[in-house]
């Protein structure tokens, strides 16, 4: 029961924010599917690098730094509520700010690629059900540091979860309080 009322408030927060459930949002800027992102591009906290919206459940992200220190409104630096999320890194990447709830808001993430992703919020660093095999770490290396919560998830029907899978090289480093 505890789980299907995260999923509701995590649906709830993205259609407060303003997300439809199946587009990527980065700060309070829905992406478009097959664009590209840059500091030059105007996108608000993109400090560094690139960021591809492949398709519309794929995203990669290359040497970027999303910073929000200032965005009312915010429910997470990056959102998606349309189903699995895949998420790509090349180089080092990092998400950070003072007005950060939730690093990465996702109703199932992969997180892949030879590079690595720092995630530092006041709440949650990675919020996502833990189910099946919802939530996989493939290669990458992932440290998620929330006020509250490095990950937040839990598995819906209460029993322990077996939700989140770490392949090859993969390192998740995850810190909460």
């Amino acid at each position: 029961m505890k789980t299907k009322l995260l999923l509701l408030m995590m649906v709830l927060l993205g259609i407060a924010a303003g997300a439809k459930a199946d587009n990527v949002k980065i700060g309070n800027y829905e992406l478009g599917v097959g664009d590209y992102y840059s500091r030059e591009s105007g996108l608000i906290g993109l400090e560094r690098g690139y960021i591809h919206y492949d398709d519309a459940s794929h995203l990669t992200l290359e040497n970027v730094e999303l910073c929000f220190n200032t965005v009312e409104g915010l429910s997470a630096a990056i959102l998606y509520l349309g189903g699995h999320l895949t998420i790509t890194l090349i180089g080092e990447n990092k998400i950070y700010g003072a007005a950060i709830p939730t690093g990465i808001t996702s109703t199932g993430l992969t997180i892949d690629g030879t590079g690595s992703l720092d995630i530092v919020a006041t709440n949650s660093g990675i919020s996502v059900p833990l189910y099946f095999d919802n939530f996989v770490i493939d290669n990458a290396h992932v440290k998620a540091k929330g006020g509250t919560y490095g990950i937040r998830g839990a598995n819906p029907d209460g029993q322990q979860s077996t939700g989140l899978r770490i392949h090859g090289d993969g390192i998740l480093e995850a810190y909460g309080g």
